[in-house]
């Protein structure tokens, strides 16, 4: 996994410093970002069982993260470590990602989309630019 997560990593690099407090939506679409982008340069993802678990529940936990994510509480979402139960931990990088997937798949030119997720700074409006439903 270790060209996977320093491919990771490297977004973080490319991105803008987080703000302070950073609301659940702000904080989910940074890191799924790096997982975006991560794979589109590694070729594959960190957690595979964030992935198949987050794409059999993906409707429910739209639902659920669209309750939340306006607030800057992130522990049910991410940063969990072992501390999750009934579920993978860290499903916010999940919905993160398929939000930068929806944009990226949206726009034509893929490098102005990738250029737009980078430096992205509004998340309601970027998740409104997605089209993001919970579903793909």
């Amino acid at each position: 996994n270790l060209p996977h997560i320093v491919a990771h990593e490297l977004i973080h690099i490319q991105e803008p410093d987080e703000k302070p407090k950073p609301t659940l939506l702000e904080a989910a679409i940074r890191e799924g970002a790096a997982d975006f982008l991560g794979e589109l340069i590694s070729g594959a993802i960190i957690n595979n069982a964030q992935r198949t678990y987050g794409d059999a529940h993906e409707q429910v936990l739209w639902e659920e993260f669209k309750k939340a994510m306006t607030g800057a509480d992130v522990s049910n979402w991410l940063f969990q470590g072992d501390r999750s139960q009934g579920r993978p931990a860290d499903l916010g990088y999940y919905i993160g990602y398929r939000i930068c997937e929806a944009y990226y798949r949206r726009t034509p030119d893929k490098q102005a989309a990738v250029a737009h997720i980078l430096r992205m700074s509004d998340a309601p409006a970027f998740l409104a630019e997605s089209g993001y439903t919970g579903a793909h």
